[in-house]
């Protein structure tokens, strides 16, 4: 674990897995309150590293300190889920697998509904893996084994911080890497993108379409549909490039570039509804609203994807899509089945004051009728 100023959270992460790990290790990059303190009073092995704008460095210094055959990585505001599973999962996995991916939580609500989550490689074998990347960094495999999704453990994030302030402090670390490669790395020009558009910088298309060009191409089974039981961070992060293009251009009422670049995540993953509800904006877009219900009705008869390592939201799946639906039933003089979809989206946000808005016209209109 690195941490920074984390005395808040620190002490619920570490507590997590106290018991169920044979080494705590964590390296601090620079505190100023009391993190270090609760990190040796927990029992961890504490140890510092000066901070260099490189997150990858950090990780790696603390993996280095690992002296355990698997390693867990964590943040401060994790909190393993189910920690007692941890060694007799670690016990019935076969030699040639070098990780374990476990389900992170990043969003749930009062009642434990998990709203967003992802699959991410949060147990390795020690020297199998290496870290890369200033920021967004990632687990590089050295050599070629197995990693396999294990539901036994979860690690569900509580969150910390400003996150509009962590997006520009991604930025400013990613522009730095960008200026360090050459050729720029497709991760960077992914994330710096990504960011970009938290952060409410310039515009991001350039970032996406470079990152298109330069990503290495999809081997003819990922199109083929050998993936679509598998976690593959490659094709999966290919497909968020697509969406993440469409939204662009639909931020600047790009209708016909966003459908081609929803059509092209279509492609590579037919079986998960995101692309879907994209063509529903952009055809809403073009004032096609037969087109909306088409899109819509296909992308609400497919099983939210399960096996991504990128975040899914589950509240977006289950109510995100009512406001064009609804509002293209209505153009269409549906006003009453248009009601009733904004009904139920109430019915799942009912702090949604946009769906209430509509809720209220729609019983204005219907009134009128």
């Amino acid at each position: 674990m690195i941490v920074r100023d984390a005395e808040r959270t620190l002490e619920r992460a570490l507590k997590s897995v106290a018991g169920h790990v044979d080494q705590i290790i964590v390296v601090d990059t620079g505190s100023v309150d009391n993190t270090p303190e609760i990190a040796a009073r927990c029992g961890a092995h504490l140890d510092y590293f000066e901070w260099c704008d490189d997150f990858a460095a950090a990780r790696q210094y603390a993996y280095d300190l690992c002296t355990t055959e698997w390693i867990i990585w964590l943040d401060a505001d994790d909190e393993v889920l189910y920690a007692d599973e941890i060694k007799p999962s670690l016990a019935a996995v076969d030699a040639n697998v070098g990780a374990l991916l476990w389900r992170y939580i990043l969003a749930r609500s009062d009642d434990g509904t998990v709203l967003q989550s992802a699959w991410r490689e949060r147990c390795t074998r020690r020297g199998w893996y290496r870290w890369e990347g200033r920021c967004h960094e990632g687990l590089v495999p050295i050599g070629d084994h197995l990693y396999v999704p294990d539901e036994s453990v979860e690690i569900l994030h509580h969150g910390s911080g400003d996150p509009l302030e962590k997006a520009r402090r991604n930025v400013r670390i990613l522009e730095l890497a960008l200026e360090e490669e050459d050729p720029p790395k497709p991760h960077t020009l992914f994330y710096l993108a990504r960011d970009t558009i938290v952060a409410g910088g310039t515009d991001p298309t350039p970032l996406l379409e470079e990152y298109l060009r330069v990503a290495e191409p999809l081997k003819d089974a990922d199109l083929a549909g050998e993936h679509y039981l598998a976690l593959t961070p490659a094709v999966d992060q290919r497909y968020y490039a697509q969406l993440l293009l469409a939204h662009c251009h639909r931020q600047r009422g790009k209708w016909q570039a966003a459908e081609q670049a929803d059509l092209a995540a279509l492609a590579i993953s037919p079986q998960w509804p995101q692309a879907y509800f994209g063509l529903a904006s952009d055809y809403f877009g073009m004032g096609r609203f037969r087109w909306v219900i088409h899109w819509t009705d296909i992308a609400r008869g497919l099983p939210e994807p399960q096996n991504t390592t990128f975040p899914i939201s589950a509240l977006a799946y289950d109510s995100g899509w009512r406001l064009t639906y609804s509002a293209a039933l209505a153009r269409l003089g549906a006003l009453r089945d248009a009601l009733d979809v904004t009904r139920e989206g109430l019915l799942l946000e009912p702090a949604n004051d946009t769906l209430r808005h509509n809720e209220r016209a729609l019983e204005h209109a219907l009134a009128g009728a």
